[in-house]
């Protein structure tokens, strides 16, 4: 890579909201579906980004999607960058700030996204006004409530296309096998997947068949796990502690554990490329007009996330 030169007056920022969206899918083909672009267009202006950088930003070859140390400094950039021009809108825009009242919230547990938090904040100061009343469900109750007409959006697991609710593709999510500190696996080294198919396993409530997370029993299946399923929760945070204890081996998203990993209470297992993207949408009820403060939610999170107003579908495999 040559040497890079100063970079005010000649980066793009275009380029730089397109590496947000890769780094988001950690995926440039997923990157190029979500920008309607082909996967040419993304691969060329990442590397028109790198030349402008004078770094390279993602690992290339690797398995799974890696970024470079300038790759992570450029990404928590880019996402302040991104916050600080919504602040600007929100200066520059004086009717919003009479927008007034509450938004209703239904999420599944521990959504790990800095691009969602970054939001929220600058939704905070565009709209201060705007109250918001959140509620922790499983994805099955936060679709049924929607599908009850409740007077709510949500964000949830929604593996097929369901009548009456709109879903919008938001966060992608990978799932992998790990273990915890205390599993006769954690330390030992060159495990392969034959050494993890006696393994007992702890399980989300969500992976029955044709539930929400079933793609994970449908991996366990396919790979002829022995093990018995001896804990079950329905909370994150009880999966983490159960997997710690040493319980058994079980099926995570890589994003929501990823502090865990590097905090060495967690450790990833040899899963291929990993067990199956499961990711999380933004949900309504397309027969419920909208209010005010959940249309400008919704457009907000539509430009926070790169998103268009298509519907968008579940990655291959997921419907």
């Amino acid at each position: 890579m040559p040497r890079r030169k100063a970079l005010p007056d000649k980066l793009d920022l275009s380029l730089l909201h397109m590496f947000r969206v890769i780094v988001e899918e950690k995926s440039i083909s997923r990157a190029a579906i979500r920008l309607n672009l082909t996967q040419s267009a993304v691969s060329h202006g990442l590397k028109r980004l790198e030349e402008q950088m004078g770094v390279l930003l993602i690992e290339r070859g690797n398995r799974p999607f890696n970024l470079t140390e300038q790759g992570v400094l450029l990404q928590e950039t880019a996402n302040r960058v991104y916050g600080e021009v919504l602040r600007l809108d929100n200066a520059l825009s004086r009717n919003e700030q009479s927008l007034a009242g509450t938004l209703y919230l239904l999420v599944v547990s521990r959504i790990v996204s800095e691009t969602f938090d970054e939001f929220l904040a600058a939704f905070r100061q565009r709209y201060p006004r705007i109250k918001i009343t959140v509620e922790m469900l499983p994805s099955s109750e936060i679709l049924k409530r929607i599908n009850q007409n409740v007077g709510a959006l949500g964000l949830c697991l929604c593996r097929h296309e369901m009548k009456n609710i709109r879903r919008v593709l938001l966060i992608p999510e990978r799932y992998s096998l790990y273990c915890g500190k205390h599993h006769r696996l954690f330390k030992q080294k060159n495990i392969k997947m034959q050494d993890l198919l006696s393994q007992d396993f702890v399980a989300f409530f969500s992976e029955q068949w044709g539930d929400a997370l079933s793609p994970l029993a449908v991996f366990r299946d396919e790979k002829q796990f022995t093990g018995e399923v001896v804990a079950f929760t329905n909370n994150l945070d009880e999966m983490k502690r159960l997997l710690y204890a040493g319980y058994g081996i079980g099926c995570l998203a890589d994003n929501a554990v990823a502090e865990d990993v590097r905090a060495g209470r967690l450790r990833q297992l040899p899963s291929g490329a990993g067990i199956a993207d499961i990711p999380i949408y933004l949900a309504w009820n397309t027969l419920r007009k909208l209010k005010p403060v959940e249309e400008v939610f919704i457009e907000g999170l539509y430009e926070a996330f790169a998103v268009d107003a298509a519907p968008h579908h579940a990655p291959d495999g997921q419907d």
